[in-house]
């Protein structure tokens, strides 16, 4: 298994700096837009262009806040690409972040905070104005989880996005290395108790046979705080309930290998909160067919019949002549 702690991490703590709902817009890479009737899609960095660094920058921060920042994937000439540190997990399909961002935001804060990453290098405060405020900066290009921290005086908490560094901007028609991010401040009252449902969902091919049972690992604030086993007699779900409305819950399922991609996505309805453990089967290489043997060629390609007759044919003709020469010659 490879060294989690080599998944990338930048802290950065700053004056003014923001607990933040981030906006979607603008975070992640678009692939293609849409003018006078024409779509275009960009051409993703050269080679020579990714030997940039970037920076993550947010802007209108009003209160004191930190953020842990980590690379999720790389930006390489042809798209994004799995660090090596998230393979020792369960595959993420981290090709084409603007499709469902909420679902691989969720499954890969899991990951992190998970592994409990040591951080690569430490964040500080780099720049702060009036309203805006360098999270990080020397970035490498790829695609970044940004983790805010709660601030408990304040009952406030943040929403975790993601963010491209580079990222395309169709106005300018070129690839922006200093990130600007749009974020707001918001609170929230959490009740005297919390409850929670854990639910495994599966998306496979008809004919794939499930696995008899899973085993999860429940974190409460990154610690472990059960193992459950999901299976037919459970209906592959799994309830419990906290009086700490403050803890935070992650999940993280055994490896089934290269079979699946798992996926996670969190709702919340009537007070429960409800956390679904999606597996997707991946598709299944189509079987090259064996080549059918041909059957030898009988046929007489070379008409060596013909030419034999057309032998015996002639060798009649000179023995015929040749008895007829001697009759007369007597």
């Amino acid at each position: 298994m490879k060294d989690k702690s080599s998944i990338k991490k930048k802290t950065g703590k700053f004056a003014a700096a923001c607990l933040a709902l981030a906006l979607s817009a603008g975070l992640f890479i678009p692939v293609s837009a849409e003018g006078d009737g024409q779509q275009y899609v960009p051409e993703w960095p050269d080679e020579q262009e990714l030997k940039q660094k970037g920076s993550i920058i947010a802007e209108e921060c009003k209160a004191d806040a930190s953020f842990d920042v980590y690379q999720v994937a790389e930006m390489t000439t042809s798209g994004f690409k799995e660090t090596a540190a998230l393979s020792a997990y369960q595959a993420v399909d981290v090709s084409d972040p603007g499709k469902n961002t909420g679902t691989l935001t969720e499954t890969l804060k899991d990951i992190v905070v998970n592994a409990k990453v040591t951080p690569s290098v430490e964040g500080k405060v780099i720049h702060t104005t009036d309203k805006d405020a360098v999270i990080a900066e020397g970035l490498e290009p790829g695609l970044y989880l940004v983790k805010g921290k709660s601030l408990d005086e304040e009952k406030a908490e943040m929403t975790d996005f993601l963010v491209s560094v580079p990222n395309y901007n169709f106005d300018k028609d070129q690839w922006d290395f200093d990130v600007k991010v749009d974020v707001t401040k918001f609170t929230t009252i959490k009740p005297e108790q919390a409850h929670y449902k854990l639910r495994k969902l599966w998306n496979k091919q008809a004919d794939t046979k499930l696995p008899s049972e899973i085993k999860v690992q429940i974190y409460e604030d990154g610690e472990p705080f059960e193992e459950v086993t999901l299976n037919d007699n459970n209906k592959w779900t799994f309830t419990w309930n906290t009086t700490d409305t403050k803890a935070v819950f992650t999940v993280s399922e055994e490896n089934l290998g290269d079979d699946y991609t798992v996926s996670k996505q969190t709702a919340v309805e009537d007070g429960v909160t409800t956390i679904l453990l999606t597996n997707t089967e991946k598709p299944k290489p189509t079987p090259t067919p064996t080549p059918t043997p041909k059957s030898p060629d009988t046929r007489d390609n070379n008409h060596t019949i013909l030419y034999l007759g057309i032998l015996l044919a002639s060798g009649i003709v000179m023995i015929g002549a040749g008895l007829l020469k001697r009759k007369a010659e007597r």
